[in-house]
């Protein structure tokens, strides 16, 4: 599973932060040209893509250990959202692995479609990262318990049904 942490910016107050050190009072800057980042330095969430096979085992509430990237040290959580369909496009371009991320792409016209069916998970984080940054990394989800033995006789009577004719 890969995720891309942010701050919840949709709270009122925040941080402004990559601000270019150069700029003055009353210069004009150009309408392309970001001006910063405002971050929340309270809340933050986790915008996580997993696999088709392994999305129906996740529930709302699930606890969730979030690993920065370069950190050994993760950072604790809960599902709050589990998307039911699989996603058409990323949002963040860090997790393509087309610019250095774990999933892979493929571009159509300005999209970046992922080439396996993956599903969205919203993740609210217990605390903000140390960094104050969005920064890529992985999840671990804790899911459904499932039993193999449980699983493999599903299969096997999937199959009887399909052998028998029904």
């Amino acid at each position: 599973m890969a995720g891309h942490v942010h701050s919840d910016a949709a709270r009122p107050t925040g941080l402004w932060l990559d601000v270019n050190p150069d700029w003055k009072p009353g210069q004009w800057i150009g309408r392309q040209e970001p001006l910063g980042v405002l971050i929340d330095p309270i809340r933050w969430q986790v915008d996580a893509y997993v696999d088709q096979d392994k999305v129906h085992r996740l529930v709302n509430g699930g606890i969730v250990r979030f690993y920065p990237d370069g950190q050994p040290t993760p950072v604790t959580g809960r599902v709050i959202a589990i998307g039911s369909t699989r996603i058409n496009q990323l949002t963040h371009r860090m997790l393509s692995s087309r610019y250095g991320g774990p999933l892979p792409t493929s571009a159509q016209e300005t999209a970046l479609v992922p080439t396996a069916p993956v599903f969205q998970v919203l993740v609210q984080l217990d605390a903000p990262l140390p960094s104050l940054r969005e920064t890529r990394g992985h999840l671990k989800i804790e899911g459904k318990r499932r039993s193999l033995l449980a699983d493999g006789a599903t299969h096997v009577l999937a199959v009887l049904l399909r052998e028998s004719g029904f």
